[in-house]
């Protein structure tokens, strides 16, 4: 499927998708290097980046949705009594 949100027919989700799993991986990182060493300034980078990461998770999501319309993560599933493949 090709989006709709794309620049020079790249689709900018997966371009996004990166920057918010680094900043919580660095988050980590700093998080652990606060509790071994007691340097307050790990502990504030480490709540920085993770107010990063979830700020750039949302922005990250916006285009895949606007794109794809998708209103729902999960499709419906059919109950055993409904029949196989039958759609709602």
């Amino acid at each position: 499927m090709i989006s709709k949100a794309s620049v020079a027919k790249h689709p900018i989700h997966p371009m996004l998708v990166p920057l918010p799993i680094g900043l919580w991986i660095f988050s980590l990182v700093c998080h652990f290097l606060y509790e071994g060493s007691g340097d307050l300034p790990w502990n504030t980078m480490a709540h920085y980046s993770l107010a990063g990461g979830v700020i750039g998770g949302l922005l990250a999501a916006l285009p895949e949705q606007e794109a794809t319309g998708v209103t729902r993560v999960r499709p419906r599933v059919s109950t055993p009594r409904a029949g196989p493949n039958r759609s709602p």
